[in-house]
């Protein structure tokens, strides 16, 4: 598994994520709907090094994950937020995500840190050298 992602069913912005990144070949992943299911999974060993892309859909959410961050230390985190307040930012980073964007974009730049992330974990190169 390449990724994970944490997203509410119909979260626009997570579903416009997807769409990309299943069009490029060889990435696989798994959606948690809920904080409490990313948790329940968590709370169990997990193989390898997934990258989590988290789209919390509220306040609500993002302070649920924020009481769950020492089950999230060790993993890389991707952030997708959907306010730009301040507080929210703050809130956020919090959980010490690698990278932070907004669910307002056309979700690009969280697609190409996705990719950059996981060619490492598998420790390919993004781009090959051509002769």
């Amino acid at each position: 598994m390449n990724f994970w992602i944490m997203a509410c069913p119909y979260h626009n912005a997570a579903d416009r994520f997807l769409r990309r990144m299943v069009k490029e070949p060889g990435y696989n992943y798994r959606r948690f709907t809920t904080v409490e299911k990313l948790v329940a999974r968590l709370q169990r060993p997990v193989n390898g090094d997934p990258v989590l892309v988290l789209f919390p859909a509220s306040r609500c959410e993002l302070e649920s994950l924020l009481e769950t961050r020492h089950l999230l230390r060790d993993l890389r985190i991707i952030l997708v937020l959907e306010e730009t307040t301040p507080e929210f930012i703050s809130i956020g980073h919090g959980l010490r995500p690698r990278y932070i964007s907004y669910a307002d974009g056309d979700m690009s730049d969280v697609v190409a840190v996705t990719a950059k992330m996981t060619a490492v974990q598998k420790q390919v190169p993004l781009y090959r050298a051509t002769a």
